[in-house]
C-alpha cells in the first residue's frame, strides 16, 4: 500500500499488523511506534465508550482517567478530589479539583502551595 493516508488508510492502520505499516510511504520505525500507541489509545477509548451507559458516565470516566494518568494520583488523593458526579450537571468541577491538587502538593511543591494559598486567600478577602 504505497499511498498517502486517507480514510481507507486509517482503516488499514486499525486493521493490519505492524509489519504492513512499513509499506506506507514516509512511515519509519519511530512513526510505527507512535501509530501503534495511537491505535491502542483509540481502542481503549472505544472500549470505554462502549462500556458506559450514557454520556455523563463517559465524561466522568474520562475526567477521572485524565487525573490519574496526568498526575499519577494515588487512590487516597484521588478519593479526596470531589466526585464529578456532584458537579457535571453544572460543568466540570475544575476549581474543587485544582484546590485538592494544590492542597496535596501535586501541582506545586509544599512551599509554592503555601505561597499560592496565602496569595489567593489575600485576594479573596
Amino acid at each position: 500500500m504505497q499511498s498517502d493516508i486517507s480514510t481507507q488508510g486509517v482503516i488499514f492502520i486499525l486493521s493490519n499488523s505492524e509489519s504492513e505499516l512499513r509499506n506506507i510511504r514516509h512511515v519509519g520505525v519511530s512513526a510505527i511506534a507512535e501509530i501503534n500507541d495511537f491505535v491502542n489509545s483509540l481502542l481503549e477509548l472505544i472500549d470505554t465508550v462502549s462500556n458506559c451507559s450514557n454520556e455523563e458516565d463517559i465524561k466522568i470516566h474520562l475526567f477521572n482517567s485524565f487525573l490519574i494518568q496526568k498526575f499519577s494520583l494515588s487512590q487516597p488523593i484521588f478519593d479526596g478530589i470531589p466526585s464529578p458526579r456532584d458537579g457535571f450537571s453544572n460543568g466540570l468541577p475544575i476549581f474543587r479539583t485544582l484546590s485538592a491538587l494544590i492542597e496535596n502538593n501535586i501541582i506545586f511543591e509544599y512551599k509554592e502551595s503555601q505561597l499560592f494559598t496565602l496569595g489567593f486567600n489575600y485576594y479573596v478577602d
